[in-house]
C-alpha cells in the first residue's frame, strides 16, 4: 500500500483494488460469527492491519459500498470480543507499542 497506493495510473489502482477486494472477501468469509475472532486471531489483526494501511495510503480502496461495511462490522465485532485481550492492530493502530 505504501509504495502503491498513491499511484494515479488507472492499471496499478486497478490492480490494488482487485488485491483488496479478494483479502477482504476471504478475511469477511472466515470472520462470520464472534467465535471466529477467538479461534482465528491472526486473520482478524491482518484485516486490520490491511484496513489501516488502506487508509492510510489509498482510503478509496476501501470507501465502497462492498468493502465499507463489512470492514466496520469486523472491527466492531472484533473490538468487543477482543475487549479482554486486544490485538495489536487494534491496540496500537500506528504500529508504535
Amino acid at each position: 500500500m505504501r509504495a502503491f497506493g498513491g499511484d494515479s495510473s488507472p492499471a496499478t489502482q486497478a490492480e490494488l483494488q482487485g488485491m483488496v477486494d479478494t483479502m477482504l472477501a476471504v478475511s469477511f468469509t472466515l470472520l462470520r460469527e464472534v467465535r471466529d475472532f477467538d479461534e482465528m486471531p491472526d486473520v482478524a489483526d491482518d484485516l486490520f492491519l490491511l484496513g489501516l494501511k488502506c487508509l492510510t495510503y489509498a482510503p478509496h480502496l476501501l470507501l465502497t459500498p462492498n468493502n465499507l461495511p463489512p470492514l466496520v462490522n469486523c472491527a466492531l465485532a472484533g473490538m468487543l470480543v477482543q475487549v479482554s485481550r486486544p490485538l495489536p492492530s487494534l491496540c496500537c493502530p500506528s504500529g508504535r507499542e
